[in-house]
């Protein structure tokens, strides 16, 4: 495992970043996403977020509407874990586009 693990953790590059500058300037283009954490059930939960790169503090900063109430963040909170998939998208607009999770009998 600990092996493993060694591959997975990204270093810093010879910019101070965790990121390329390939990686940055793809982050700047873009503000829609998804963010994946689990519950404490153990149930997968994927949400829309708004986000935005911070290049000072070098992070990804994940926010929306009553945030702190949300449930990603007691579930980050809780856990200190999530993933983020960065929509690279044309357009943002709901056009179409719905949503359902795993314990969803319907999707919107």
């Amino acid at each position: 495992m600990g092996r493993r693990r060694a591959r997975l953790q990204r270093g810093v590059t010879e910019n101070g970043t965790v990121f390329t500058g390939a990686e940055r300037r793809y982050l700047s283009d873009f503000r829609l996403g998804r963010i994946a954490t689990v519950g404490r059930d153990g149930t997968p939960h994927v949400a829309p977020v708004g986000w935005s790169y911070d290049p000072e503090h070098d992070v990804i900063e994940v926010g929306g509407r009553n945030f702190a109430r949300s449930k990603k963040y007691h579930d980050v909170k809780r856990s200190g874990r999530a993933a983020i998939v960065i929509d690279d998208l044309a357009s943002v607009s709901r056009g179409g586009r719905g949503a359902c999770n795993s314990t969803s009998t319907h999707c919107v």
